[in-house]
């Protein structure tokens, strides 16, 4: 006998299997439903919460909006002139402008190196112009390699804060008076320019005229710091920022080239914050 579906009757043959199919059949379509409304239920909660977090954060693109109009101020009014008619610009990194006081004399074991050639800045170093770029790029990377090798950071406070650039512990090194590099070649990091000058990459998301150039440095061979109490050489490798490829940020403020690094690790935001030398102010 079979019931109206064309299963078989009650009390038939098969009639208890088909009923344990069914019942496995309705707890499986529970289950199923019960998951489907906590998913539901799960997603509703999320997008309640996502929504809070975006209300909350809602106000961050509007103040770093009202922020970037407060740079756009400081910058030049003129378009960046990327002097075309010079041709490349990539290629070493070379500053001349320096103040002499003899032959340099590479550092030893014995004595710190002799004679560092002291870079002073060049009149067009801060053009808003390709060659003042080109220019204040050299005289940043030469600032630095006379301070690994005198541990003076003089130069370089004319156009970027210290403490920012450059390695705490190679800072401690030098002001505790622990030693000092070994190189010798006068230049401890050697940049080159990997693409042109021209306009660069341009940081979305913001209304800045932000100039990011990628550039490479080669370190010094047998580059160490002597500590002269031990005798000790350690390897400074760790200590030198901008080695190997890397992009470097700037901005023209004031009438000057800054550097500038982003607050938030260069995501996609681009709040770039600038690395101000001494005396500049701040907003």
């Amino acid at each position: 006998m079979t019931n109206n579906f064309g299963g078989p009757g009650y009390g038939g043959p098969g009639y208890n299997e088909q009923r344990a199919l069914m019942r496995s059949m309705i707890t499986r379509a529970k289950f199923i439903r019960a998951g489907v409304f906590a998913g539901a239920a799960l997603v509703a909660v999320a997008f309640g919460w996502g929504t809070k977090l975006l209300n909350g954060t809602g106000s961050e693109p509007q103040v770093d909006k009202k922020r970037d109009q407060e740079f756009v101020r400081l910058e030049p009014t003129e378009k960046y002139d990327e002097l075309r008619s010079l041709g490349p610009s990539s290629g070493p990194l070379v500053y001349t402008a320096f103040e002499r006081k003899g032959r340099f004399i590479p550092a030893t074991e014995t004595q710190a190196a002799q004679n560092v050639p002291y870079p002073i800045q060049q009149p067009g170093m801060d053009n808003y112009d390709r060659a003042g770029l080109y220019a204040f790029l050299a005289y940043y990377f030469a600032s630095m390699n006379y301070f690994y090798h005198t541990g003076d950071t003089e130069p370089l406070s004319k156009v970027t804060d210290p403490e920012k650039v450059l390695h705490p512990e190679i800072l401690r090194l030098y002001r505790e008076k622990r030693g000092w590099v070994i190189s010798a070649d006068k230049n401890v990091l050697s940049a080159n320019v990997v693409d042109d000058l021209i306009a660069g990459e341009k940081p979305k998301n913001t209304s800045r005229n932000i100039l990011v150039s990628t550039l490479y440095t080669n370190k010094a061979t047998n580059l160490a710091f002597y500590v002269q109490e031990t005798g000790e050489k350690q390897d400074i490798h760790k200590y030198l920022r901008y080695l190997g490829r890397f992009s470097l940020a700037v901005e023209h403020l004031r009438g000057q080239w800054v550097i500038v690094a982003d607050r938030d690790g260069y995501s996609n935001r681009n709040t770039y914050e600038p690395i101000y030398p001494q005396g500049f102010g701040q907003l």
